[in-house]
Parts: C-alpha cells; structure tokens; sequence
C-alpha cells in the first residue's frame, strides 16, 4: 500500500506492541502486533515494514501526542504492509 508524497508522514516505533510480543505473540502469528506506526493529518497507520525516500530524524521538545519523543520526519512517498 502507498500514501503519496507531499503530505507530512511521522514514522515512529511502538514500544507498547513491542512489549506485547515479547510477552504474548509467537512470531508470524495473528496476534502478533505491527510496532511501526506512520502518523498522517488522516489518522494512524499500523504497518510491519515500511520504504520511504528523503526523510530526517527528529528528537522533538514536546512528545507527540501518542508519547513518542524521536520520529522519522517525511514529505516523500511512503509503501508500506
């Protein structure tokens, strides 16, 4: 699946999802939990694995409002399952 370039995509982990799977998932089983989480003006998109073009790190001042502190900053397309 694509979100098309232009429109700002956050791209951070989800440490809660990683800590579920170490505890209760069993890789490549249903409830195993996607840990990386793309932000958009639309909403939030869970996904396993995730290309993008030109993007930059950032460690913001103010967390984001789901509480993470570092993300991937990108304007470019972004594919992503």
């Amino acid at each position: 699946m694509k979100i098309r370039a232009g429109t700002i995509k956050r791209i951070h982990i989800d440490r809660h999802a990683i800590a579920f799977n170490r505890k209760y998932a069993v890789p490549g089983k249903p409830d195993w939990k996607p840990v990386i989480t793309i932000q958009t003006s639309k909403g939030s998109i869970k996904a396993r694995v995730v290309t993008f073009g030109a993007g930059r790190m950032v460690q913001g001042l103010k967390p984001l409002g789901c509480g993470a502190r570092i993300w991937i900053e990108t304007q470019s397309e972004v594919i992503y399952e």
